[in-house]
């Protein structure tokens, strides 16, 4: 098949890392593929102007790679910020819209260009609420999301909507890695400042859990704030590492914390879980597919209780409990490979191109 994904200008996000992924295996699977992206919108002069003062700089940075520079999968930028055009594409068999934006893009080509499939990924962020989101759901033929949490928001908007879930999964991580020394007392945690991510939740469990138990927390991504430090400060903090550093981070520790309230997937679930790492975390995103089916203990969105439970229970199992539990969440992980997800992701591309096939939502 001929595949085009529309794409949004390339960054270092994981939803860009995820389409390379599907761009690599496609490709391996004997696909043309390629990925067109509009070009970023350049800042009035105001902003310019706003931005030299603040930073003191006249030049513009350096613009950081993309992952698909990274896994090396062909992508092209087209000259214009507000989209691409009909003689922007090539001809193909499918054309793929990756956010929401991008399905902005479609009503300006032709059929020729494919069957229009929308890969959804994401929904809460911001920028990214459902009133803006709920319209595109009708906009291609067919849809394909990443977990049960995901497709169900998205049929609770539009019932009848043709979809495939086609789950993330991980690379095998390097096994010097997973040989690294874990901390008994040490669970661990992506901090974000958005709200939904619920950061604010694991900070009030670990202060609970603490009356019980002693543990203390690493965290890598953004900075807390003194207030989290002032409810919890037995806190080691990373800052942004790379992906070497995250995975041992991920093995060192005797648990993981996602407390998120909303989420597209939530790929630290399976990143600590490939590491043997179990994960103590609310069903949001792929938490339903993945901790509840043995990678680890679920609890409910913002039930800082049971998540400081979760955390002692976790924290207090002998040797053979803890390893019996790290094996569940490995082997969980381990047993679905980016190459089982790109043959899925291929079956509903196939069947999104040839018209007369028709899906059935997931319920």
């Amino acid at each position: 098949m001929r595949i085009t994904f529309l794409s949004p200008p390339p960054n270092l996000s994981g939803g860009e890392r995820v389409i390379a992924i599907y761009a690599r295996e496609l490709i391996e699977l004997g696909h043309e593929v390629e990925i067109v992206c509009n070009r970023k919108a350049t800042p009035s002069l105001k902003s310019r102007l706003k931005r030299i003062v603040a930073t003191r700089r006249v030049l513009e940075p350096p613009s950081p790679p993309s992952h698909y520079e990274n896994y090396e999968v062909p992508f092209r930028i087209v000259e214009h910020s507000n989209g691409v055009l009909d003689s922007d594409l090539p001809d193909a068999d499918v054309v793929i819209a990756t956010y929401w934006r991008t399905t902005h893009w479609l009503p300006k080509i032709g059929r020729e260009k494919g069957s229009t499939v929308y890969f959804f990924q994401d929904y809460g962020a911001p920028g990214q609420t459902w009133d803006l989101l709920t319209p595109t759901l009708t906009s291609c033929g067919h849809m394909i999301t990443l977990c049960q949490w995901l497709a169900d928001e998205v049929l609770k908007r539009e019932p009848n909507t043709s979809l495939t879930i086609v789950r993330n999964a991980v690379d095998p991580v390097d096994p010097a890695i997973l040989k690294s020394p874990r901390n008994p007392r040490q669970f661990g945690l992506v901090y974000r400042k958005t709200e939904s991510k619920g950061c604010s939740d694991a900070f009030h469990a670990m202060a609970l859990a603490s009356e019980k138990a002693p543990i203390e927390l690493v965290i890598f991504g953004e900075q807390p704030d003194e207030e989290q430090l002032a409810v919890f400060d037995r806190v080691e903090s990373l800052g942004r590492i790379d992906e070497d550093q995250i995975l041992k981070t991920y093995a060192t520790c005797r648990g993981w914390l996602f407390p998120s309230h909303l989420e597209g997937f939530g790929l630290p679930i399976l990143e600590a879980m490939s590491c043997g790492t179990p994960v103590i975390g609310t069903n949001a995103g792929a938490g339903s597919d993945l901790i509840d089916a043995g990678g680890g203990i679920m609890v409910g969105v913002g039930d800082v209780q049971a998540t400081a439970e979760a955390i002692v229970q976790i924290a207090n199992l002998d040797d053979s409990q803890w390893r019996r539990r790290s094996e569940q969440a490995y082997r969980l992980a381990n047993e679905y490979t980016w190459q089982d997800a790109g043959k899925l992701f291929e079956a509903a591309l196939i069947h999104a191109s040839s018209n007369s096939c028709q899906f059935e939502a997931t319920k």
